[in-house]
């Protein structure tokens, strides 16, 4: 589909009012996804395409809503291809560069807190609604509520380029880029609080932001291991107080006097990021699944020559 055939798109008023033929092709639009778009078949809602800050793809509604947004803010930019109503655009790799720069725009870099929402509402679905809440979520589901809260939460009033989750989001990339200390990330905090207005949403410190992140569900281990790096206390050796290949002990060796019960110290441990999570997180996105299945959903021309990372 070239990007010309839809250039209606962006023209959209006419001395200050909506085009008529405009208002007619929204109406085909919205034809459109209701005959493609999956989540409309199932939950009768379809991605808001509007420019709203608080749309752009991200929230579900219900057509007669989006069609009134789009009517009033227009299309949010660079949305000729409507891969998120069903629509699937040219196969081969400009998918995956259309991809690329769909994944940029959540660079915790950024200052546009949308993508935040965006991300929280790929891992609730279509279905949630945070007005409509029958009954109190269970702990587990809490923290989800609780980080889609803040993702829509000003930094302080009236602040529009920042929310409590994006700002999160950002000082965490710092504290991991710098190898900032867990003192030295309170220290910040304390600064910034003391900067920013008193009715700021700014958390107290690292602990609180640790809480706040855990939402996601992306967890963490730690596994302790050799000194030497020669294995892992893990699955049936967790139990080991010594390493089976060099002998040297699992714990740092504790002082003369200190009680029975001081909890043990590993000599080494490292950090496992379980991959189940994450890839279930990926595939929650409409948008990023089907670039997930591209290759085994993909048949290559046996007659055409392709890069082999295409295959």
């Amino acid at each position: 589909m070239s990007s010309t055939s839809r250039d209606w798109m962006y023209n959209r008023l006419d001395n200050g009012f909506v085009r008529i033929e405009f208002a007619a092709k929204v109406k085909e639009f919205i034809s459109f996804a209701k005959q493609h778009c999956p989540t409309y078949q199932s939950e009768r809602k379809i991605r808001c395409p509007c420019n709203y800050k608080k749309c752009r793809l991200v929230l579900y509604l219900d057509v007669e809503t989006v069609e009134y947004h789009i009517g009033r803010y227009g299309f949010v930019s660079g949305y000729h291809c409507w891969y998120e109503h069903g629509e699937n655009g040219d196969e081969g790799p400009q998918n995956f560069y259309q991809m690329d720069n769909h994944i940029d725009d959540a660079d915790v870099g950024g200052d546009d807190p949308t993508t935040y929402r965006e991300m929280l509402h790929n891992v609730a679905g279509p279905s949630f609604n945070w007005n409509h809440v029958e009954e109190s979520p269970n702990p587990q589901a809490r923290k989800l509520y609780d980080m889609i809260e803040a993702s829509s939460e000003q930094l302080w009033p009236s602040c529009e380029t920042m929310t409590t989750l994006s700002a999160m989001a950002r000082l965490l990339a710092i504290k991991s880029e710098h190898h900032i200390s867990e003192r030295g990330y309170n220290e910040i905090i304390k600064f910034m609080k003391d900067c920013l207005p008193n009715d700021n949403s700014l958390v107290e410190n690292f602990y609180a932001t640790k809480r706040l992140m855990r939402g996601l569900g992306l967890p963490v281990e730690k596994i302790d291991c050799c000194e030497d790096q020669c294995m892992i206390y893990w699955g049936v050796d967790s139990k080991l107080t010594s390493c089976k290949l060099c002998g040297k002990s699992r714990y740092i060796a504790q002082r003369r006097g200190r009680g029975r019960n001081t909890k043990k110290r590993p000599c080494k441990k490292m950090y496992y990021f379980p991959l189940g999570p994450r890839l279930q997180r990926l595939y929650a996105s409409e948008s990023m699944a089907k670039h997930m299945r591209w290759h085994g959903e993909h048949s290559s021309p046996e007659d055409v020559m392709q890069h082999f990372l295409i295959r």
